[in-house]
């Protein structure tokens, strides 16, 4: 759905640029950040409401404490600049960037955030590492983005794009959307509900 969205957007005019082919994003270092944003904005509510808390919540506010550390943080801190320089590199005479969304369309309500990636039987790993690496750089660097819809699963699941720009550059996202929206409507596509009839 990505690939036939952009194929779409390449015959309305739009141009491939080559990407840089030694983009290594570090990762873990933006994970240490996001944990330390969690935990500092979160984390005093655990002790009186963690039992009400959603399970995932509980354990991304909870999980690898001894990552936690002064040092690592400050490592994050320095890794931080790099991954926000490795995102510049991917505007090298380029507008906006092009990813899916997620690896998968939605998974089962039953799939837990510390599992794994499970799909036709195969197990690809940490679901953060194998569904959702697309997003994580983004968090760290600070560069906008956005999804928008590109089609449905053959399930009937909606498939996401996301769309990275420069910073400071949300109005030419936007405007990215509206054309993939113009090329590819998608405001009357509803999943079906279970038991329900497709909305339109």
């Amino acid at each position: 759905a990505v690939g036939e969205t952009v194929e779409r957007l390449l015959s309305a005019g739009a141009e491939r640029v080559a990407m840089p082919d030694d983009i290594v994003f570090d990762t873990p270092s933006a994970l240490v950040l996001m944990r330390a944003y969690q935990h500092a904005r979160f984390g005093s509510l655990l002790e009186a409401h963690g039992e009400r808390m959603d399970r995932t919540a509980r354990l991304g506010l909870t999980m690898q404490p001894e990552a936690q550390t002064y040092t690592r943080l400050a490592h994050a801190q320095r890794a931080r600049s790099e991954i926000y320089r490795q995102v510049e590199r991917l505007f090298d005479g380029a507008d906006v960037f092009i990813t899916p969304t997620v690896a998968t369309p939605a998974l089962p309500i039953g799939q837990q955030s510390d599992g794994p990636l499970v799909v036709g039987g195969i197990d690809h790993g940490p679901l953060r590492d194998a569904w959702y690496p697309y997003t994580i750089p983004y968090n760290a660097s600070g560069h906008p983005a956005l999804s928008v819809p590109c089609g449905m699963s053959p399930d009937g699941l909606p498939v996401g794009l996301q769309i990275v720009g420069r910073w400071h550059s949300e109005a030419r996202l936007l405007a990215v959307a509206a054309a993939i929206e113009a090329l590819k409507p998608w405001a009357a596509s509803w999943p079906a509900l279970s038991g329900k009839e497709q909305h339109s």
